[in-house]
């Protein structure tokens, strides 16, 4: 099975999916950031689940950025999504969120 990793970039990616299958796809959100005291921060959360995608559809990916340290405090790390934004089976380019 062939693998896909988009990493954090602070844009979407698109990518057009190549081949008609149930994919695996897990999204994991980004860590908390370490504050000064140098307690560290918390893991992203990981969702996923197995979907059914056709040829030619069209995925929009956003990948989570870690936190900052901001003036003591430590800053959330963000979150991470996969939609849907169109294909073979939906010419109106409908969002469906698959993952968030």
């Amino acid at each position: 099975m062939a693998t896909t990793q988009f990493d954090y970039s602070g844009a979407i990616v698109n990518y057009t999916v190549q081949a008609t299958g149930i994919y695996d796809i897990v999204a994991f959100g980004a860590q908390g950031a370490q504050n000064t005291g140098f307690a560290i921060g918390g893991p992203g959360a990981e969702m996923g689940g197995e979907m059914s995608l056709t040829a030619g559809d069209n995925l929009e990916i956003l990948a989570g950025g870690a936190g900052q340290t901001a003036g003591g405090s430590e800053g959330g790390g963000g979150g991470s999504f996969v939609v849907l934004v169109g294909g073979p089976d939906d010419p109106s380019n409908t969002p469906v969120p698959l993952v968030v």
